[in-house]
């Protein structure tokens, strides 16, 4: 097998894709214990933005746990994600969904199909020359009024490449920050939040993703049509997480501590000049 480093875009899809056919089963696992502040925030953020029984896309849901699990309690789940044997996993571990496993750039559902769309930490292994377009597919998917949540890189990197991470091959491609913002908003969306969130990361977390990793997370609503007297439907504004509250968050700084009253920790850290969210003790806001 050649380096994934000299393949080309369609052989970055198909290690990314052989990676998690053979590591999915662990990686799934972690995942239930690892990223959990931005994951449990943002899948809320989703989950309060729609009703009970709407319809919600999660690209790139790999074997379902947890976001697509906790998803599917409330809402009617479609998961897609391109390895073969993760869309098995995921069938087995959240049979109340539907499943499809696809190439999500290839994905061509009818307009308005969706409430709403979720992607973490899936659209970075698309190739960057198609990660626009699939948000503009997302615009497409969306109803007037439905919710994108999801994250995206904030480093210029064409091809981030390992050969050997959790033994396998695996592929990433990233735009920085800004022009990941801009890319949302030439799609139609109206973006609610754009945040960069850093994690410090500690144990086998460290040792897969380094000592701390960064990404722009988005929240992004559909614009409402205007109504016969040319009023605005527009619902972007309802939607108003208070917990995202400045445009750089950080969590698990590297001292360890935590907040008696929180979970994951909140509080300012001396470590740190970067200020925690979700605390619930008075004067942590």
């Amino acid at each position: 097998m050649k380096s994934v480093k000299n393949m080309n875009p369609q052989d970055h899809k198909s290690a990314v894709a052989a990676g998690y056919d053979k590591i999915g089963e662990i990686y799934g696992n972690l995942a239930t214990r690892s990223r959990t502040a931005q994951r449990t925030k943002y899948e809320s953020v989703l989950l309060d933005s729609l009703d009970e029984r709407a319809r919600a896309l999660d690209l790139g849901c790999g074997s379902g746990i947890p976001t697509t699990r906790r998803l599917a309690r409330k809402l009617q789940v479609t998961g897609v994600d391109i390895s073969e044997m993760q869309v098995k996993r995921a069938r087995a571990n959240v049979p109340d969904a539907e499943f499809i496993c696809s190439d999500m750039a290839t994905l061509d559902f009818p307009s308005a199909t969706f409430d709403g769309i979720s992607a973490f930490y899936s659209i970075i292994h698309l190739p960057r020359d198609e990660q626009a377009a699939l948000i503009n597919a997302i615009t497409k998917w969306l109803r007037p009024g439905g919710t994108f949540v999801g994250c995206l890189g904030v480093r210029d990197l064409e091809a981030d490449c390992d050969e050997t991470w959790m033994g396998t091959p695996m592929f990433w491609s990233t735009f920085d920050a800004d022009t990941n913002r801009r890319i949302v908003n030439e799609s139609g969306l109206v973006t609610i939040s754009a945040l960069e969130e850093t994690t410090y990361l500690r144990g086998e977390e460290a040792s897969l993703h380094g000592e701390s990793e960064t990404f722009l997370w988005i929240v992004a609503k559909k614009l409402v049509n205007y109504d016969a007297s040319g009023t605005s439907l527009m619902m972007a504004a309802t939607l108003s997480p208070g917990s995202l509250r400045s445009p750089s968050t950080t969590y698990g700084p590297p001292c360890g501590k935590s907040c008696e009253a929180c979970s994951p920790h909140s509080r300012p850290c001396p470590s740190t000049t970067s200020k925690l969210v979700g605390c619930r003790q008075p004067g942590n806001k």
